[in-house]
């Protein structure tokens, strides 16, 4: 079983180079055709003026090397891809330039009621075969089918289906980007010699696990976000995966579990807050540089089975036991990782962590950069677990600053205006409403209004929105909050420092309202749409009137983020019932 694991990931990794090679003979000369809700399948597709109506006829159309160009809507009809066929989303019509395109502000989703696959990849896709920006939600049955080939699957969503979220039977893709959540299913389920490259994924809150590994298959999960999935975060059955650079939390079952002679290899992973075992393996298994903490258990084997290689993990905190069935490896680390925030999710570690620089070196050799793509070693020796802290990181005393900076940085005497305040939380600005900053203290006594000095590490929310760790806070005077006037499309989540962490005030009539949840959608006519569809931002006003459905209002509040279904959003958080003012239309 071993060698046939390794056979296998050898294999890939041939075919990988082999498809990379192949890039560079891609025709000179390909035909774009054309799709949109306004167009005809009986049209010719060569133009947005003679568009097809989706995204199968389009797809029927197109020739090996060809590319479908898909404009913004709802599409439902399943999509059958041939090889060499790639198909680009996120167009509002008229664009002459593929660059053009933005799948966030023209999300293009499809939805599929049967039970088959929304879309098949038919067997033996080369690496030309192709599908960017697409969401598929919604569907009877499965995402995504894959077979045997090499397609690439880069920067879609998967979410909210009854199947899995992808399937690869004896296929090896390259998953890149992707995230795939709320799938009944698995996230992503290997079967039959499967050996597919999942890359800077996401895969959570799937309901039949993160990462189904079955029949010797090996995939490589390559730096991948797997949280709060419904099952295992990773189970192998019978299967060789190579796991590195990952983040595995929140499982109800084992953070990785192994059965029938599973022999995974698994490097600089983080594995932490599983009601299970972290790490529940077999004797052909091999572990270095993880951090597995605060988990049920830690590091499982079966009784009576020979010890996996372990090397310089670092085990702590797990309820039920740090080990079971086996020895600490050589060089393990017996501490508390430090984590930044575990309860939010945040499991970087801190600059005191005794995880700095204390991993292996050639374990690591695979890994050019850690989960966020910071460069791996930047210390006297690579750290252990998922991320890299930077070596001799200079503190950061601006808000801009602090925004770019990565997690675990320190902060001091980052000064702004309080223009927002809730329990453990408060945010602040520059007072020339350049840039505002999340800043999470448990015990403050800071209002509205107040200018404050902040001192503590640079974070990072679930969501994604940068913010200050707070260890200190002080007043130091008071001054004006002002509202920076804004427009859904400039509140889009983007580089920079603008507008997120900012209070901000946007006028428009609200397309959805729902007081279970408090909240309301507003639309500006930006063409921006919330997670679940409607036209505009969302706004989440917990203990506030929620206005109704073709009200016109105008809303203050801070600008921060949210992940629907994965998919990084603005929403307005109101701080009391005058900041929504419903105006004449």
């Amino acid at each position: 079983m071993r060698e046939r694991g390794l056979l296998l990931r050898i294999i890939f990794r041939l075919q990988l180079s082999a498809a990379i090679a192949a890039v560079w003979q891609l025709p000179a000369l390909c035909a774009v055709f054309y799709v949109s809700p306004s167009g005809s399948d009986s049209a010719g597709g060569h133009s947005w003026a003679t568009a097809k109506r989706t995204i199968a006829a389009a797809v029927s159309a197109a020739a090996f090397g060809d590319e479908v160009w898909v404009a913004a809507g709802v599409y439902t009809t399943p999509v059958s891809l041939r090889s060499g066929v790639a198909v680009y989303c996120g167009f509002a019509g008229g664009e002459s330039s593929r660059d053009k395109r933005d799948p966030v502000a023209n999300p293009v989703t499809l939805t599929v009621p049967g039970p088959g696959p929304a879309v098949y990849i038919y067997a033996g896709a080369s690496v030309f075969t192709r599908i960017e920006g697409l969401r598929i939600s919604g569907c009877g049955g499965d995402g995504i089918r894959a077979p045997e080939g090499s397609a690439t699957i880069r920067e879609c969503e998967i979410t909210g289906n009854s199947g899995a979220g992808l399937v690869c039977d004896v296929g090896s893709p390259i998953v890149e980007r992707c995230r795939i959540t709320g799938n009944i299913g698995a996230g992503v389920l290997c079967e039959n010699y499967a050996a597919p490259h999942l890359w800077f994924s996401t895969i959570s809150g799937n309901v039949g696990g993160g990462v189904v590994c079955e029949g010797e298959s090996a995939p490589l999960v390559d730096r991948c976000f797997i949280r709060n999935n419904g099952a295992d975060g990773i189970l192998c059955r019978g299967s060789s995966p190579v796991i590195q650079g990952c983040v595995i939390t929140g499982s109800p079952g084992a953070g990785v579990s192994c059965q029938d002679g599973s022999a995974p290899v698994l490097i600089n992973n983080t594995i932490a807050a599983s009601q299970g075992t972290g790490l529940a393996l077999e004797s052909g298994a091999s572990a270095t540089n993880n951090i597995v903490a605060f988990n049920g258990r830690g590091i499982a084997l079966p009784p009576g089975a020979d010890a996996p290689l372990l090397l310089r993990n670092c085990v702590y905190g797990n309820s039920s036991g740090d080990y079971a069935g086996v020895s600490p490896g050589a060089g393990d680390v017996r501490a508390d990782p430090q984590f930044v925030a575990l309860s939010a999710g945040d499991v970087r570690i801190r600059p005191s962590s005794p995880c700095r620089d204390a991993g292996d070196d050639t374990a690591a050799s695979s890994l050019a950069t850690d989960i966020e793509g910071r460069a791996r070693k930047t210390g006297t020796a690579v750290d252990i677990g998922a991320y890299e802290l930077d070596a001799g990181l200079p503190a950061v005393s601006g808000i801009p600053e602090a925004r770019m900076a990565p997690p675990g940085t320190p902060a001091e005497g980052v000064r702004g205006i309080v223009s927002a305040v809730w329990s453990g939380v408060f945010y602040l600005q520059r007072e020339d409403r350049a840039c505002g900053i999340r800043v999470e203290q448990t015990a403050h006594t800071l209002q509205p209004g107040d200018r404050a000095s902040v001192s503590g590490t640079v974070g990072v929310t679930g969501a994604g929105e940068p913010c200050l760790l707070a260890t200190s806070s002080a007043r130091e005077g008071s001054g004006t909050v002002r509202a920076l006037a804004a427009t859904g499309r400039a509140l889009r989540p983007g580089p920079g420092t603008a507008p997120a962490g900012l209070l901000v005030r946007i006028t428009g009539r609200v397309t959805h309202h729902d007081t279970q949840s408090s909240s309301f959608t507003v639309n500006d006519g930006s063409g921006l749409q919330d997670g679940n569809g409607y036209p505009g931002v969302r706004v989440s006003c917990p203990g506030i009137p929620v206005p109704m459905t073709g009200a016109c209002v105008v809303v203050t509040g801070v600008c921060s983020r949210e992940q629907p279904g994965g998919m990084l959003r603005p929403v307005i958080l109101p701080r009391t019932g005058l900041d929504i003012v419903s105006v004449s239309p």
